[in-house]
């Protein structure tokens, strides 16, 4: 068997490769969701645009959950406390 290091160059394609830049680009990662009537939902671990709105990559319950972030679900908004208060239609 090979063994592989940090410093070991990895060839693919680029859609297979992580890039810490995309991370860092997303201003959504690192905001904490919450909603009114589920409570604590979890951290943002990445956002896609979809034009009128994002939709959020969030870790619930060791499960990948994509939720609208639309203006009519937003309560609150804490720029600063990087958290995001939601009213979450059912389902």
């Amino acid at each position: 068997t090979r063994s592989f290091s940090p410093e070991t160059p990895v060839f693919g394609p680029e859609t297979y490769i992580d890039s810490e830049e995309e991370e860092e680009d997303d201003p959504w990662i690192g905001f904490v969701v919450t909603d009114v009537n589920y409570g604590l939902l979890g951290p943002v671990t990445g956002s896609i645009d979809m034009g009128e709105y994002f939709l959020l990559e969030i870790n619930f319950r060791e499960k990948q959950l994509m939720i609208p972030l639309h203006d009519d679900m937003i309560v609150l908004l804490d720029e600063d406390k990087r958290t995001i208060e939601t009213r979450l239609p059912e389902g």
